[in-house]
Formats: C-alpha cells, sequence, structure tokens
C-alpha cells in the first residue's frame, strides 16, 4: 500500500523558542491471618471508576463488589505477563462499593492500591470537568462529535477509556475552520486508550471527533472533555513560525522506501522540519545529515500521539545538508 506524505521545511533563526475527579490511594498486605483486604469507596453512579494495584512481590487478584454485596468485576492480572490488576467499571446506582485485594493462589504481600475517578483519572485537582459520557460506536455509528469553547491560555484534555476489550480509540480536535489542531490514536501508557492535551493560543469554537483506528472498531468507551492548568500541553508543532523554504508531497512504499531533500543551512539558522502522513499506515522518520554525511538529527514520533515526525535543529556550520525521509519498519 502506498502512502502519501507532505513535507514542510522552514529556517527560522534560532532564538529563545462534574463529580469527584482525581484519585485516591491505599496501602496494605495479604498475610496468612488476613488473606483478602477490603476498602471502601463511595461512588456516583454513571461514574467511572478504575482500580489498578501495584506490588513489587505480590500477584494480587482484585475484585470490586456492589453496594449490595455482589460481585462486579474481578480481574488477576492486567494484561498477559504483568502481574497486577486493574479493573475500569461504570457505576450503576450511587452507593458504596467495596474493593478486595487478595493473593493469587495463597500468595501473600504487600501492594498499593489506586483509585482513580473519570475518564480523566490523571486530571489534577484544579480541573473542571467539562463533559463525561460512555460513548458506544459501531457502522451506524462510526464517530461521535462535540462543540468545545475555549479561551486563550485554556488547557483542554480530551480522554477515552475502553470499556470494550481491546477497543482501539481515536481523538481529533479540530479548529473553527476544520483545520486538525491535534490528534492522538494510542496516548503512550501501553493502553489503546487516547488522549490529547492542547493548549488554546486563541480564543474560538472547535470541535473533537470521537472514533476508532480506520473507523473499524465497535464497542463501548468512556469519554473526558475537562479544562485544566496543570496539565502539561505537548510541544505545538502548528505553532512553530518561520519562512517556509520548501514543501514536498510524495509516496513511500517497498518501491520507494526514502526520499531525500537537499538543504542549505547558514551557522546559526535552525531548521524546522515536519512530516505529516496523509494517507495508509505511514510511520515517517526524519534524518538531517550534515556536508560530510553524518546524521546531526533524527525523530521518528514527534510525541503528539501521531507517528508524524519533527524536529529542530541550528546548524553549527554552514553548507548544503540532507534531509531524509524514509518509514519505520517498512510501514505504508
Amino acid at each position: 500500500m502506498r502512502a502519501w506524505i507532505a513535507f514542510i521545511a522552514l529556517v527560522v533563526m534560532a532564538g529563545s523558542a462534574a463529580g469527584q475527579t482525581g484519585s485516591r490511594h491505599f496501602s496494605g498486605e495479604v498475610t496468612s491471618r488476613a488473606p483478602r483486604v477490603s476498602f471502601q469507596i463511595q461512588i456516583e453512579a454513571g461514574q467511572v471508576v478504575t482500580l489498578t494495584t501495584a506490588s513489587d512481590e505480590l500477584d494480587t487478584v482484585l475484585t470490586l463488589n456492589g453496594p449490595n454485596g455482589r460481585q462486579l468485576a474481578m480481574n488477576d492480572d492486567a494484561q498477559p505477563g504483568v502481574l497486577t490488576s486493574r479493573i475500569v467499571q461504570v457505576a450503576r446506582e450511587t452507593g458504596n462499593y467495596t474493593a478486595i485485594v487478595s493473593g493469587y493462589n495463597g500468595a501473600r504481600g504487600q501492594f498499593d492500591l489506586d483509585v482513580s475517578f473519570g475518564a480523566g483519572g490523571d486530571l489534577s485537582s484544579e480541573a473542571r470537568v467539562l463533559h463525561e459520557e460512555n460513548v458506544t460506536l459501531n457502522r451506524q455509528r462510526p464517530e461521535a462529535r462535540y462543540p468545545v469553547d475555549l479561551s486563550a491560555g485554556d488547557i483542554f484534555v480530551a480522554t477515552t477509556l475502553a470499556l470494550t476489550p481491546n477497543l482501539d480509540t481515536t481523538l481529533t480536535l479540530l479548529d473553527s475552520s476544520g483545520t486538525i489542531v491535534a490528534t492522538s490514536d494510542d496516548r503512550g501508557d501501553g493502553t489503546l486508550n487516547s488522549q490529547i492535551i492542547y493548549q488554546a493560543a486563541a480564543a474560538g469554537h472547535y470541535e473533537l471527533v470521537a472514533g476508532t483506528y480506520n473507523s473499524a472498531g465497535a464497542g463501548q468507551f468512556a469519554l473526558s472533555l475537562a479544562l485544566d492548568p496543570r496539565a502539561h500541553a505537548p510541544f505545538n508543532f502548528a505553532a512553530v513560525e518561520g519562512v517556509e523554504i520548501a514543501r514536498h508531497e510524495g509516496s513511500l512504499g517497498a518501491t520507494q522506501p526514502a526520499l531525500e531533500f537537499p538543504v542549505r543551512l547558514e551557522a546559526g539558522q535552525t531548521l524546522y522540519a515536519l512530516s505529516e502522513a496523509t494517507s495508509g499506515d505511514l510511520d515517517t522518520v526524519l534524518t538531517l545529515s550534515d556536508p560530510d554525511g553524518f546524521p546531526v538529527a533524527i525523530n521518528d514520533d514527534r510525541g503528539d500521539g501521531s507517528l508524524n515526525s519533527a524536529f529542530a535543529y541550528t546548524a553549527t556550520a554552514a553548507g548544503a545538508y540532507t534531509l531524509e525521509l524514509s518509514r519505520y519498519q517498512a510501514s505504508n
């Protein structure tokens, strides 16, 4: 499969560049006298709660019982090869729930239990939740859209939390003109959940699009939209200012695994290079080599939740540099 890419190079002069949220933490020890350790947790109806154990010595088993004492969920290993446990549950009623930690096959040891409320469980105590919803997507409804009004300087945080196993969610934030300003497939924590952290440069109307990878998924996930002044927004690649010196479009595939572009730089100039995949599942890699052919800058994923690449490099010497655009592990 071939994929089209867009390449932008800039040269600039070097210079200075509702409900409870948050979490609770518990600790305990499973012993021969106390093989099951219980914790009481108050949860509101409709709220998403995530319970996660941590231990260096104990293979935990985690159980969550409802207000009526009936078991709602149980988990041994959070994922294959991981001996800690994790439960994500949507409360059907308000009440006092019970989390129970025990050891697998009679194991004993100390543990920690972290309880996060809401799909955006990592929000700070200063966060203001704008909207929370459990979303169901399928062939008839491949995406869901939400209007968002932001003021200048607002840090907007959108987070998904899959309730259906192996659901691969995506998030895209559009500005008032329909231009994509932020996107996220996998948030980088080992899950298939998504998260956008975006700081608005100017007040305006935005739209968040929640979907699944390649629009092929079906299932349910919790969605959280919030403003969090403590959240750390990634570098905004779209906000870089400078004189555009080149723009290229092309394709990478089995017959054309890499493209090269000559770039003339003066000492002290900063080159900003950005690649954007426009189709397929292309994972780009950008490499800059100096006039002697030695690599001086390289980037695979630029850290904004996409597989696109970007870097900034300030030339120490004048000369003819070479920028190479390639594909990671034969992606297309």
